[in-house]
């Protein structure tokens, strides 16, 4: 048995061999079980104090019974206001933690019973798996897949390093899940800058608001060298929501008019005195019949535009003179869906984009880029006459060129 004062809120590491465990028991009598499973399992626990009790195997098997380490760390959200309260997550609420190796933690999740949720994890979070009230296991959830059952027990797999985890009310409404995941309202566009070209501005404490003013559908991209979140809002609607945990990159096509655009830390940390630059240019074109040519420079992405009048397997090439070029394909609100320099997908019918950038860290200016096209339009069931007199025509060529050669 080991007892756990409520000071200090101590991290707890339980590490266990296999097929032993440990049951929690806090302050007001609930009761939590950790399992080792056969291959062993280490969790992380945030306890408020309450009893560890440890069980092992049973006598006559071999090896050790498991071990508990309790290890008090400094957080980077140590200043941080936590959501969870007494260990139980709800829709609106989200728990950001630092771990400093891979571990597992179990969290509590409490819902209505006619309310449905979506769950929201990234940063250092490899896996989720849901436990529900019947005890139904569900594996690797998806983030943003939907939680089934009243209530039950979310098992977080972590790397080390700093995972987020946030629960939203499911009403099968873009704007409302973008609004829970920023989790703060938009705000007064009249008090914010307005931005109607390309600009390099700085960046204050919390969050940073300011308004794009566009005369025209526009690529524009968004960039800085810090983790971030971002969002973009439309009469009031945030339509886009982005997280960033490496460095800040955003190219997105925006309608005309106008558009508040957020950006605040991910963690606890601050933007201050961050630049932030945020590019407009005009949407490339791309059709089967007309291939794309694009220069791109160091710091510049373009974003071409194509789209399928039905559903349709397509297939994007790219090709450059011996330089690298990054190219994705991306849905209307600037999601990627594939990565390559060869993509082949079968879409929907709608608009699309590709976008193409330089790596990391590139120094190259004035590289060319061709992009190609394909499945865009179905080919004809016979070719058109011009098409078969032209072949016929370019054999008969090269057959007198071929023999003029012998």
């Amino acid at each position: 048995e080991y007892r756990v004062t409520g000071s200090g809120a101590p991290t707890v590491t339980v590490k266990l061999s296999p097929r032993a465990g440990v049951a929690y028991v806090s302050p007001d009598g609930r009761r939590d079980m950790y399992y080792g499973g056969d291959d062993g399992a280490q969790y992380t626990v945030t306890p408020t104090g309450g009893r560890f009790f440890l069980f092992g195997k049973a006598d006559g098997e071999s090896g050790d019974d498991g071990a508990i380490e309790l290890e008090t760390y400094a957080s980077p959200q140590a200043n941080k206001k936590s959501d969870v309260q007494n260990g139980v997550l709800t829709a609106g609420t989200e728990s950001v933690k630092y771990q400093p190796t891979d571990t597992r933690e179990a969290l509590r999740v409490k819902n209505g019973t006619k309310q449905a949720l979506r769950l929201y994890w990234s940063g250092s979070i490899e896996s989720v798996d849901w436990v529900n009230r019947s005890g139904a296991l569900t594996q690797s959830v998806k983030d943003g897949g939907k939680l089934t059952g009243e209530s039950g027990i979310l098992l977080i797999n972590y790397n080390a390093g700093t995972g987020k985890i946030r629960l939203c009310k499911d009403d099968n409404n873009l704007s409302a899940q973008n609004a829970c995941r920023w989790g703060e309202p938009v705000g007064k566009k009249d008090s914010v800058p307005v931005i109607k070209e390309i600009s390099r501005v700085t960046m204050a404490h919390g969050t940073n608001l300011f308004v794009v003013e566009l005369s025209e559908p526009t690529h524009v991209s968004i960039s800085a060298a810090t983790p971030a979140a971002a969002m973009v809002a439309t009469d009031d609607k945030i339509n886009y929501y982005q997280e960033f945990w490496e460095n800040l990159r955003w190219d997105i096509p925006l309608p005309a008019g106008k558009h508040v655009v957020g950006i605040k830390p991910l963690t606890s940390g601050s933007l201050f005195g961050i630049p932030l630059t945020v590019g407009l240019y005009p949407i490339l074109r791309l059709t089967e019949e007309k291939p794309l040519l694009a220069q791109l420079m160091a710091t510049q992405n373009r974003l071409a535009k194509f789209e399928l009048s039905k559903k349709n397997n397509v297939g994007i090439g790219l090709s450059t003179q011996g330089q690298a070029v990054e190219a994705a394909l991306l849905d209307t609100k600037g999601k990627e869906i594939a990565y390559g320099s060869q993509i082949f997908k079968e879409l929907d019918k709608g608009a699309y984009y590709v976008l193409l950038s330089m790596p990391s860290g590139s120094t190259q200016n004035g590289v060319s880029a061709t992009v190609r096209l394909f499945g865009q339009n179905n080919p004809p069931a016979d070719p058109p006459a011009e098409r078969i007199n032209g072949i016929i025509k370019d054999g008969g060529s090269e057959s007198a060129e071929a023999r003029a050669s012998r």
